[in-house]
Formats: C-alpha cells, sequence, structure tokens
C-alpha cells in the first residue's frame, strides 16, 4: 500500500510548526514571569519580642496606720482617680479634729479681744477699781494728814473731830441718797427692758416700724447705761463713807486715847503708801486699757492663732488620709489585708494597675537603639491574642544599657482602652530603622548576587538584559534600587536563575 503524501505532509507541518514554536534561530525560548516595579516606600525594620506591663502600678499603703474599719473594693473592680478603696477607724480621728477646731476658735476669740481691746463693760470695771482706788488713796492720805497736824498740834484735836464726825454725817448721807438712786434706777431700768423685749418681739413679727423700735432699743441702752452709772455710784459713795468713818474712829480714838496717837502716825503712813501703791497699779491698769494692747502681746495671740491653724490642719490632713484612695483610674490587682486589721503606715495593702494603656517593653541592641527616637511609632503583635496587631509609640528609650543584658531597654506605650491586652502577655514590635518614601523598589529575589555585584534581568524586545544595579535599602523582601533601573522597565522575577545576558525569554504571566 502506497503512503498518502497529503497526510505525510501535513505531519511534516505540524511537526515543524512544534518545532519553531520553541526556537528563535535554532535558540529555545525561556518562559518567565515579570513586573513593573513602579515607585512605592521602603522601610527596614527588625523584630523584637518583649513583655508586656501595665502603664502604671502602684502598691498602696496607709500614712498613718491603724484599724481597718472598712474594705471598699475587690480584686478586678475598676476604680475611678481619687475613688476611696479603704478606710481606717476614724472615731479618735474625728474628736482630734473637733479638739483642734475648738482650739483655734478660741485662739481667735482671744487675738480679737486683745485687737479690738477690753469692752465697755471692762473698761467701766477697771475705771470703777481706780476710782475705789484714788478714793482709798485721798482717804488715807487725809487720814494722814489729820494725824500729823493732831501729831503736831494736840489743841485742835476737838475740832479735828467735830469735822470728821460731819464729814461721816455727809458721806452717810450720800451713802443713803446713792442707794435710793441705785433703786429707782433698776426700777426704770427693769420697765425698759420688758418694754425693748415686748417691742423687738413686735418688730420681729412686723407690727411696729424699724424707727419705733430704735426709738426703744434706745431708751433701753440708756437705762443700761444710767443703771451701771449708778452702781458705780454707790460703790464710790460706799468707799467715801468707809473713808468718813475711818477717819472719824481715827480721830475719836485719838481724841479718847492721846497715848496711841503716834502708834496711830505710824499706822496711817503704811496705809498711805499701801493706797498710793494701789493707786499706781489701778492707774497703770486703766491706762492700758484705754490705750489697748501692746504689739508683743498682738504677735503672741497671732501666733498663738496661727499655731491653732496648723494643729487644725494636721488634724484634718490625718483624717484624710485614714481613707485610702487610687491616685489614678484602673483596676484592682490585690487586696492583701482584711477588715479588722491592723494596717502599719508604709505596708502595701492595695494595688491598682491601669491598664487603658500598656507598655510593650523591649531590649534593643546599641546598633539599633541609635536608629531609634522617642515618639517613633511601631508596629506591635499581641502573641497571646491571635498575634493583634496594634500601633505603639516610643515613650522612653534608656540612655545607658542595662548591665545584666548589655542591651538597652525600651518602653513603647500602646492604648487599651478595652483593656483586652493584659500584664505578662509577649508580644512582637517591629522597629523602623531605615525608610524611603519613594523609590524604585523590586522583589529581594529578582536580584542576583545581592551580597557582591547585584543585578537583575529586564526583558526588552523579547530578550532577557543582565543590568547591574545600586541598591539602598534592603529588608526581608524587597530591595531599593537607586541606579540602573526605571519604574516602567519589565524586571524578571520567576525564572531569572536560567538566564544569561541576551537569552531569549516568553513572558507567561
Amino acid at each position: 500500500m502506497k503512503p498518502n503524501k497529503p497526510v505525510i505532509v501535513t505531519l511534516m507541518f505540524l511537526m515543524l510548526v512544534t518545532l519553531l514554536s520553541g526556537q528563535v534561530f535554532g535558540e529555545t525560548q525561556i518562559p518567565v514571569s515579570v513586573i513593573e516595579p513602579g515607585v512605592k516606600s521602603i522601610r527596614v525594620e527588625e523584630s523584637v519580642t518583649g513583655v508586656i506591663k501595665p502603664y502604671q502600678v502602684v502598691n498602696l499603703s496607709t500614712k498613718t496606720g491603724g484599724i481597718v474599719d472598712e474594705i471598699l473594693v475587690e480584686v478586678g473592680q475598676r476604680v475611678e482617680a481619687g475613688e476611696p478603696l479603704l478606710k481606717l477607724e476614724q472615731e479618735e480621728l474625728k474628736a482630734q479634729v473637733k479638739q483642734a477646731r475648738a482650739q483655734l476658735a478660741m485662739a481667735r476669740a482671744s487675738f480679737k479681744k486683745i485687737k479690738d481691746g477690753a469692752s465697755p463693760e471692762d473698761v467701766e470695771k477697771v475705771r470703777g477699781a481706780y476710782n475705789q482706788a484714788l478714793a482709798s488713796y485721798n482717804g488715807a492720805r487725809k487720814a494722814l494728814n489729820i494725824i500729823k497736824d493732831m501729831y503736831e498740834d494736840k489743841t485742835s484735836q476737838e475740832q479735828q473731830l467735830t469735822a470728821a464726825r460731819t464729814k461721816l454725817d455727809t458721806a452717810s448721807k450720800k451713802l443713803e441718797l446713792a442707794r435710793e438712786q441705785l433703786k429707782q434706777t433698776e426700777v426704770s431700768y427693769e420697765q425698759a427692758e420688758k418694754s425693748y423685749k415686748r417691742m423687738e418681739y413686735l418688730y420681729e413679727e412686723g407690727v411696729i416700724t424699724e424707727s419705733e423700735f430704735d426709738k426703744v432699743k434706745t431708751q433701753y441702752e440708756n437705762a443700761k447705761s444710767a443703771l451701771k452709772s449708778a452702781e458705780l455710784g454707790l460703790e464710790q459713795a460706799k468707799v467715801n463713807y468707809e473713808g468718813a468713818l475711818k477717819g472719824y474712829n481715827l480721830v475719836k480714838e485719838i481724841y479718847e486715847n492721846p497715848r496711841s496717837l503716834e502708834q496711830q502716825l505710824l499706822n496711817a503712813e503704811t496705809q498711805y503708801e499701801v493706797a498710793k501703791a494701789n493707786l499706781q497699779i489701778a492707774k497703770a491698769n486703766l491706762d492700758q486699757v484705754l490705750m489697748g494692747a501692746e504689739e508683743e502681746d498682738l504677735q503672741s495671740a497671732r501666733a498663738q492663732v496661727e499655731q491653732a491653724e496648723v494643729a487644725l490642719e494636721l488634724a484634718n490632713i490625718r483624717l484624710r488620709d485614714s481613707v485610702l484612695e487610687s491616685p489614678f483610674p484602673g483596676l484592682i490587682a490585690a487586696v492583701n489585708i482584711n477588715e479588722g486589721e491592723m494596717a502599719p503606715p508604709g505596708n502595701p495593702v492595695i494595688k491598682v494597675v491601669n491598664l487603658d494603656k500598656v507598655y510593650a517593653e523591649i531590649e534593643v541592641s546599641a546598633s539599633t537603639v541609635t536608629s531609634l527616637e522617642t515618639g517613633d511609632l511601631v508596629r506591635v503583635e499581641i502573641l497571646p491574642l491571635a498575634n493583634m496587631s496594634m500601633t505603639g509609640k516610643i515613650e522612653t528609650i534608656a540612655p545607658d544599657v542595662d548591665p545584666r543584658s548589655r542591651a538597652y531597654p525600651v518602653k513603647v506605650v500602646i492604648p487599651n482602652s478595652k483593656n483586652m491586652i493584659k500584664g505578662g502577655m509577649y508580644c512582637r514590635v517591629y522597629l523602623t530603622l531605615k525608610e524611603s518614601n519613594r523609590g524604585v523598589v523590586v522583589p529581594v529575589d529578582s536580584v542576583l548576587d545581592l551580597e557582591e555585584k547585584p543585578y537583575i534581568f529586564v526583558v526588552n524586545n523579547g530578550k532577557a538584559e543582565k543590568r547591574f544595579i545600586e541598591t539602598g535599602l534592603i529588608n526581608d523582601t524587597e530591595v531599593q534600587v537607586i541606579d540602573g533601573l526605571n519604574p516602567d522597565e519589565r524586571v524578571v522575577v520567576k525564572g531569572q536563575y536560567k538566564l544569561t545576558d541576551g537569552a531569549p525569554v516568553k513572558v507567561v504571566n
């Protein structure tokens, strides 16, 4: 059977087409994948493992110490800044505050009294004492003069006795008159007082006008002043009468017993000196009351007020310190005491942590720390939370190396408003060491001989062109090309290891 020529020709044509489809002038096309790198940013990162710590931790203790009266929180409870956590017994502290407040009131009243001077009543009392001392002095002086005259001129004794009797009678009449005047004044005062109290009630009820009430009030005050004057007048009349009686008895005794005249003279001189000294004291007291307090007295009284104010402030501080408060918003991490137990000052009793923000604490090498600055933003993965990614900010960078680890401690603060991140969790922090915001960037696998003379392959007119490049930043996945490549050129990213310069290629992606 002869071969079918058309079939043979067809088969040979198909074989030729198949052969030519993989060859170009006898060369095989190498399949490759390419990309156009374009312009993008690149960063060099270093990942460091760290541990999560609360943003704030405080072990609170009482300042004063005492018996725990009430614990107001429990572990895990949310608290706000200033919220009471624990109270000590306060009965004794409250009593100390009350006592200090009373002492301050006394000191202020004493200072006011010294500053304002004596009241009108006090002035009248001192003035009355002075008048009495003056009357006693005048009586003693007159008695001394009488005795001296009698001692020097015995013929005048009878005349002195008569004069003394007349003086005593006059003093007795004045005393009776003063008593009668006081009785009348007392009656007037009682009537004025009753009228004043009645009108005061009517005024408060709105029955009478203010001017009507002021008129009655003035009458009452005048009656009160008149009563005081009458009382002083009676006291003065008593003093004058006693002086006259004393003088009469003295003259009478001398008249009836002339031999005692010399002794009476000595007694009169002594009484005169005593009365003179008493008058000087009364005069000094009256002058001081009228002039007011001296500056030294004011300074002393003012110092006592200040001392009492400090004592009250200290008592209030001790009372406030008996309530332990949270210094910041947070969670109760531990309660180390029970109600009824003694809380010594300085011993930690409650632990509070703030997890609204947390720290990722890491340690970095000397070469890394030079690339970091406070305020840098970093990426943080929380490992126990399915590698949850957060953005943190570097808050502190230790200026000195840790002598144990020979590394530099760094703190990264992370927001944690829901408190999902807990203290003690492990994390991974990605630190940006270098960054370029704009440049031609290619995959790291597309660059050959990266460490020595880096080059890439670029597809140009169906052929692979070997292109030496100058590299910039390099990370685990990308390389920045500073020179040797345009962003719109096609770079071989798969199949590059089979290529040589000028090799025919077939782009398959």
